[in-house]
């Protein structure tokens, strides 16, 4: 940001607006035009302001107000509509006077309307109650992130990438998107959605009283350790290739699921067609779980590494940091901030699948690598349900977004793998156990042809007992 470490926050309260910094709210005028903006952050010496969500100038900020300056004296960024950027007011923007002649530098000043960018989830803002929980938050934020708090969590996720790349030396060459790698990402394998079959519902639930669901946290973050992402553009190949290591896109048809917990019977089978595309890493998985199959050609990357690895630890450590109560004691402002660590992750992941239309440092276009990194995460999945299998005897009825599970017990204790005190190792109870009841049971035992049937059943199911859960 600039020199100037302090945060201020602009409220505003019966009409009149107050700037609080150096824990004391000063009474100020609004600002004409943004430029104005520059006098009262040197004033009290603060290098951003943070915006009230809810007060009128939060409502009424538009691109008309913010292009309206003197462009020979200030230079503001941006000042209008980004192309490329969905259509939104502005959120965050950069502040500075115009160089003169023999000037080398002016300081920057920022100016953010938290209200309008998702910084705590996807379609989420900040709760900010009051003027000092914004401020906690923006605070929190940057005590663990160790970056400033700025732009977009994004933005944030990309530039903790690329410092990253840059001391490892690492360059990422941008995807070329052909028909052909187009054709093997929109096929390949999603992340699972699947309800129990009905005829073992009788089976499963016989003396069972509770359903109780459990949360993945960073699910697809944690699919970003440990696996190999390529580099540079992709060779294709035939399927003597595969040797369960090079990172690539494998076609491929299932050939038995006899000898398998995963058999669309007791657990869902990765294959939702005859022939898909998936991971080295999820074959690999499919080879361990019993899945038989043929591939018939792929898609290799011969130069590779874990190029997320560091960084991925790093999203799944911040987001734990949070846990530390007696070190962030605002609860609203310490939950801001978890949301927005785990946005930093996703957002992100999300964003290098998609083409950049704003040139900016540390943009990158692999689209691979989001698939890649879906892979491994349903890679991880399958390993842990055969291993819980294995261990404690237990299977979910019911599986949503991938990251969602829901059991039964005849007990409504939280078992070990669900409990709070694993929360931050990846784990949380979703609301509290649901009793199983005949209505519930009838829904399991609805009928249903197909895959597509079944996963809009299992999505009905848990929306269902999400709601049920947080209601009891």
């Amino acid at each position: 940001m600039t020199d100037q470490k302090q945060h201020a926050v602009l409220e505003q309260w019966e009409g009149l607006y107050y700037l609080h910094a150096d824990g004391e709210p000063h009474h100020v005028q609004l600002p004409t035009s943004i430029d104005q903006f520059i006098p009262l952050l040197e004033k009290y010496n603060v290098g951003d302001i943070w915006v009230m969500p809810g007060c009128d100038f939060s409502h009424q900020i538009g691109w008309g107000y913010v292009g309206r300056y003197d462009h020979t004296q200030y230079n503001v960024f941006p000042d209008q509509k980004l192309e490329g950027v969905k259509d939104k007011r502005p959120s965050f923007m950069r502040l500075r006077r115009e160089r003169k002649p023999g000037e080398r530098f002016q300081p920057e000043y920022f100016l953010a309307f938290p209200e309008w960018e998702d910084w705590k989830d996807s379609g989420r803002t900040w709760d900010c109650p009051n003027a000092q929980t914004l401020a906690d938050t923006v605070d929190y934020v940057e005590i663990v992130q160790e970056i400033p708090c700025a732009w977009s969590p994004q933005n944030m996720g990309k530039n903790e990438l690329r410092v990253i790349h840059e001391r490892r030396g690492w360059k990422i060459e941008a995807t070329t998107l052909t028909d052909y790698l187009k054709n093997a990402i929109n096929r390949a394998v999603q992340r699972p959605t699947w309800v129990v079959d009905p005829e073992l519902v009788a089976e499963l639930m016989r003396g069972k009283r509770w359903l109780i669901g459990g949360d993945k946290n960073g699910q697809y973050v944690g699919g970003t350790r440990n696996v190999i992402l390529g580099n540079g553009q992709y060779t294709r190949v035939g399927p003597d290739r595969f040797d369960g290591k090079t990172p690539g896109l494998w076609h491929a048809q299932v050939t038995s699921i006899k000898n398998t917990l995963f058999d669309s019977y007791r657990l869902f089978c990765p294959w939702v067609a005859p022939r898909q595309w998936f991971s080295t890493d999820l074959l690999s998985a499919c080879d361990a779980v019993g899945i038989k199959y043929d591939i018939l050609e792929g898609i290799i990357w011969e130069q590779g590494d874990r190029y997320l690895d560091k960084w991925g630890k790093g999203i799944w450590d911040h987001r734990a940091a949070y846990y530390d109560t007696e070190r962030f004691p605002n609860e609203v402002a310490r939950m801001n901030a978890m949301g927005t660590a785990k946005q930093i992750g996703n957002s992100f992941i999300g964003l290098i699948a998609k083409p950049q239309t704003v040139a900016g440092k540390g943009m990158i276009y692999r689209p691979d690598w989001n698939t890649l990194i879906i892979h491994k995460a349903i890679a991880n999945l399958m390993y842990s349900l055969k291993a819980r299998y294995e261990h404690h005897g237990v299977l979910p009825v019911l599986l949503a977004r991938g990251d969602t599970q829901w059991i039964v017990s005849d007990t409504p204790e939280v078992p070990g793998f669900f409990e709070h005190e694993r929360e931050q190792k990846g784990w949380k109870p979703i609301g509290k156990p649901v009793p199983v009841n005949d209505e519930i049971i009838a829904m399991f035992a609805e009928p249903e042809r197909g895959v597509k049937a079944n996963e809009t059943k299992a999505s009905k199911i848990a929306a269902y007992l999400e709601q049920k859960a947080r209601e009891q």
